[in-house]
C-alpha cells in the first residue's frame, strides 16, 4: 500500500466522472452566455470546476471557432488584386 502513496509520485489521480465532450459542452454553454452557476448546478459540480474546465478546454473551443472564422473571412478576389497592386506600385495603394 505504501507504493501507491510514495513521495515520489504522490497519490493516484481520481478518474473524472465526466467525459471530455461533456466538459467541452459545459464550457461552450458558459461561453455562449449561460451562467456558470446554472451550468454547475445542472451538472452537480462546483462553479470552480467549471472555471477549471474553461481553462483546460477554452483553447480547444477557441481554435475550432477561429478555424471557422478564418474559413468564412477569406478576402474577395478584388481585395486580393488591390493588395497585389499595392505591393507592385505603392503610389497606387489607396
Amino acid at each position: 500500500m505504501s507504493d501507491l502513496y510514495s513521495k515520489k509520485d504522490g497519490p493516484m489521480p481520481r478518474k473524472s466522472t465526466f467525459t471530455d465532450e461533456q466538459m467541452i459542452r459545459a464550457v461552450r454553454d458558459v461561453e455562449a452566455g449561460a451562467f456558470s452557476t446554472d451550468v454547475a448546478r445542472k451538472l452537480g459540480v462546483t462553479e470552480q470546476t467549471i472555471y477549471r474546465w474553461k481553462q483546460r478546454f477554452s483553447v480547444t473551443v477557441r481554435s475550432a471557432t477561429s478555424a471557422t472564422h478564418r474559413r468564412e473571412s477569406r478576402p474577395t478576389p478584388q481585395a486580393a488584386a488591390r493588395r497585389a497592386d499595392a505591393w507592385d506600385d505603392p503610389a497606387r495603394a489607396g
